[in-house]
């Protein structure tokens, strides 16, 4: 996804002197790991999918690729932290430019990517000839890739509500869900929180998400968007708060929660609620599980912030992974590789089906040469398009392991 990095403070850095006094931007490189992990996951999710005809050693041994979703909740914690450091330690708990700078920066961060991400994406269904039908181009569901609607309704970010979701490229829903989310996070979730404190910010964080999910039929379409993830948008700005601010109760809090102990505790329910209830129950899960994730998700990413913006902290091992140069790269690029891997992964299926690939040697070549081409040429987007739209403008401080 898109959650980039934004201004904020260490943990023992003193508060500025004035509510407008602005610090350096400080790089949590521990982050970027995390997005890049995140990101190559969803990937292998949707590359290297072909597990069906498998044997079932191989079947078995590959479960662990096939909870692809999760890598989304990750995302939009990530970006509710990353958004909400620069509010956390300002002395007022405002944004520094106000809103609209924050608009004009999201939107410039996010939109051009995205848009040369969908025009590339319309570019290779047609080299690809994919669903291409005597009347022309259409989806998995039978719907026209190029109708007006479907094209508008992605031009204008709100095809998540819409029966267009997933009829160009799959994954795009949740961008659509986090540029709605921005909407609610300045004039919604930030007073709440000024107000009343991250953890109420967090409960009606959930509660507005979760209206559409009670209060409307199927009919119209809410779960497909999933609005609740403005809670796990929320968990990320509490998660921030918690580190960041300079207020007594966030900081007695931070300290006295084992948090590395909480996120192996909610991991291994979220892990047993996904793979070990019966089916049945599961289900009938949504925003739950999503819930659960985003809360084992909030309590990592704060045990990790604590460590690496402590000055004489323990630096676990997990920590050193994530702030890895390969992990940091490519986190760099995450959102290059989340956009652009489903689309690259198309270009093989007319080989391999000609080849006569299926089973182990199909699962095979989509690691060995499938995935690796997804990787590599989103690199390749990134340097064309994507980092000419990074904020690198600004000081910034890097906080790493070695640098710390």
């Amino acid at each position: 996804m898109s959650a980039t990095i934004e201004p904020s403070a260490t943990l023992h850095e003193a508060p500025p002197s004035s509510p407008s006094a602005a610090k350096p931007r400080l790089r949590l490189q521990f982050l970027d790991g995390l997005r890049g992990l995140s990101a190559l996951y969803v990937a292998i999710y949707h590359v290297c999918h072909s597990r069906a005809a498998m044997s079932p050693i191989w079947v078995h041994a590959t479960n662990w690729t096939r909870f692809g979703h999760y890598g989304v909740d990750v995302f939009i914690v990530l970006s509710g932290y990353c958004l909400m450091m620069p509010v956390a330690r300002a002395a007022d708990g405002r944004m520094r430019k106000g809103s609209l700078d924050f608009f004009r920066r999201r939107a410039r961060r996010l939109l051009p990517t995205y848009y040369a991400a969908l025009a590339a994406t319309l570019l290779l269904i047609v080299i690809s000839c994919r669903m291409k039908h005597s009347h022309g181009f259409v989806d998995g569901e039978g719907l026209p890739v190029f109708a007006a609607g479907n094209l508008l309704s992605h031009v204008l970010l709100y095809y998540n509500v819409t029966r267009w979701c997933g009829s160009i490229n799959g994954v795009l829903w949740s961008v659509a869900t986090e540029w709605q989310i921005y909407f609610f996070f300045p004039f919604f979730l930030l007073p709440i929180w000024r107000r009343f404190g991250a953890w109420t910010a967090i409960v009606a964080g959930f509660a507005l998400g979760l209206v559409p999910h009670y209060a409307l039929p199927q009919a119209y379409r809410a779960d497909q968007a999933y609005l609740w993830l403005l809670g796990l948008f929320a968990l990320g700005m509490a998660g921030a708060s918690l580190v960041h601010s300079v207020r007594e109760s966030d900081q007695r809090l931070r300290d006295r929660v084992p948090w590395g102990v909480l996120a192996i505790v909610l991991s291994a329910a979220f892990w047993a609620t996904i793979t070990l209830l019966p089916a049945r129950w599961r289900s009938v899960l949504g925003w739950e599980t999503d819930a659960l994730m985003g809360a084992a998700t909030f309590s990592f990413v704060v045990y990790c912030a604590c460590c690496a913006t402590h000055p004489h902290g323990h630096r676990p091992a997990i920590l050193r992974l994530l702030e890895n140069r390969w992990t940091v790269l490519l986190g760099g690029f995450s959102y290059s590789l989340y956009l652009m891997h489903l689309p690259i992964e198309w270009m093989w299926q007319p080989l391999t089906r000609k080849l006569h690939i299926f089973g182990n040697a199909l699962y095979a070549f989509e690691w060995l040469v499938a995935l690796p081409s997804a990787v590599m040429v989103s690199y390749l987007f990134y340097l064309a398009v994507e980092r000419h739209f990074v904020n690198n403008s600004e000081p910034t401080k890097t906080i790493s392991s070695a640098a710390s």
